[in-house]
C-alpha cells in the first residue's frame, strides 16, 4: 500500500511457450475496504 492508501499489487507469471521463456507482469491497483480489496476492474476477496 502505498502513502495515500493505494493499494499496489504486482503479479509476474513465467511459462514456456514454443521452447521459448515467457514471462508476464501484471500490475494491479485498487482499495481495501474492511476484508474486501477491490482492483480496477474486478476484486479479490
Amino acid at each position: 500500500m502505498d502513502n495515500n492508501g493505494q493499494l499496489i499489487q504486482d503479479v509476474t507469471s513465467s511459462s514456456t511457450f514454443d521452447g521459448e521463456n515467457v514471462i508476464t507482469n501484471v500490475h494491479w491497483t485498487g482499495t481495501v475496504s474492511d476484508h474486501l480489496v477491490t482492483f480496477d476492474g474486478g476484486f479479490q476477496m
